[in-house]
């Protein structure tokens, strides 16, 4: 790969990478290019739009494209098989090999420990799970076949590796130098010129993203507002419930707490004074 000191491009920011051509591609690299590929300060764990939601894909750099899928042939040189992996190593002759990883799922464990295993039980043995939850038929390849492979970049104790996602076995020599003839006109027609983005396009994407973020956070706001609102209404709505119960439903229920259950008490009048009727009868006839 080029060094970037002598080939003058410019980075841009995240927001231009879906106007670039290597950034939702599967873009063709050798394994010498793969570990050659720069990293940037920011872009090392960024959400990609075209991936599924809580997915997350690693960034890199050949000079200033950024590079977040990768498609690469060669020979398996070693195959291992462990319990909840496999592993390949590919040499594709660059002069550099390169670790290729894929999941195991846990209940190929059981059936492979069958004494007489079925042919349905040997292929199903020998599928894969990818990080995108799919699944990669691993049937026919073994060391010295030439495979296709197209993944993502990860990196296991400071070594990249190929996380796999999807796998052809290349059955002629043909097809061999047929792929290896692409990556190198891909590598001179596209990766080794620098990406140039027009100031219009650039501003016009920039714009944009802004757009994005500023409907995202019109958004919880609005969300936010609402359930102040909501939470606002049940409670007027319970208190005039409360409010609209019957007079005659308040004095039971009053009653009902002074008495125990029991049929409140009539209020009598009070017995009048004898002498004090007849002096006030004889007030009124004087």
């Amino acid at each position: 790969m080029p060094d970037e000191s002598s080939v003058p491009c410019k980075f841009y920011g995240a927001y231009c990478f879906d106007l670039s051509p290597t950034y939702n591609a599967w873009i063709k690299l050798t394994a010498a290019d793969v570990h050659a590929l720069q990293e940037r300060e920011g872009f090392e764990w960024r959400n990609s739009e075209s991936r599924r939601e809580g997915q997350t894909a690693s960034v890199y750099f050949y000079l200033n494209h950024p590079i977040q899928w990768v498609c690469l042939v060669g020979v398996v040189v070693a195959f291992d098989v462990y319990e909840h992996r496999f592993i390949m190593l590919l040499d594709d002759s660059s002069g550099a090999n390169i670790e290729v990883t894929c999941g195991r799922p846990q209940e190929q464990n059981a059936d492979t420990k069958l004494d007489a295993p079925s042919t349905k039980t040997i292929r199903n043995a020998m599928m894969g799970k990818t990080t995108q939850g799919n699944t990669v038929d691993l049937t026919g390849v073994d060391v010295g076949s030439v495979i296709k492979i197209k993944g993502s970049i990860g990196t296991f104790r400071g070594t990249r590796q190929i996380q796999l996602e999807r796998l052809w076995i290349v059955r002629t020599t043909n097809e061999e130098a047929s792929a290896w003839s692409k990556t190198a006109t891909f590598r001179r027609k596209v990766l080794s010129i620098p990406w140039v983005l027009a100031d219009q396009e650039e501003r016009r994407a920039k714009r944009k993203a802004e757009g994005y973020e500023a409907k995202r956070k019109a958004r919880e706001e609005h969300n936010r507002k609402k359930a102040v609102l909501d939470e606002e209404a049940r409670r007027r709505a319970a208190k005039r419930a409360k409010l609209q119960r019957l007079p005659g439903e308040k004095e039971q229920g009053l009653a009902g707490d002074h008495n125990d259950g029991q049929k409140p008490r009539t209020r009598q009048k009070p017995a009048l004074n004898p002498d004090r009727e007849r002096r006030r009868r004889r007030d009124v006839k004087a």
